[in-house]
């Protein structure tokens, strides 16, 4: 029924869209925005960000269940503090300093 609803909104130009900002840390603020807008029964039909803003936007646009998306986005913050991912991302100066595979 949710995609109708979404279908239904496009056609008559009353979509919702999020468009989330960057800025690294305050980035996750954005997951307490999401939630808010889900108590309020206010429907996101369309994502877009920036930066952190977009990885977020992103996850919810995978996720769209609000316990599993904060679930993966603290997932995801935990890993960003590893010293040990850090170390083993290293590489040669050649092009650049991380590999990015973490």
């Amino acid at each position: 029924m949710a995609d109708f609803s979404r279908l239904a909104r496009f056609l008559t130009g009353t979509s919702v869209g999020l468009v989330l900002g960057g800025g690294g840390a305050r980035g996750l603020a954005h997951v307490g925005m999401i939630k808010a807008m889900q108590e309020e029964g206010i429907p996101i039909d369309m994502v877009g960000g920036t930066s952190m803003g977009a990885f977020i936007g992103a996850l919810w646009a995978e996720e769209r269940n609000y316990v599993r998306f904060t679930q993966r986005a603290r997932e995801w913050s935990v890993g960003m503090t590893s010293l040990w991912k850090k170390i083993w991302d290293l590489t040669y100066p050649v092009t650049s300093m991380f590999t990015g595979e973490f």
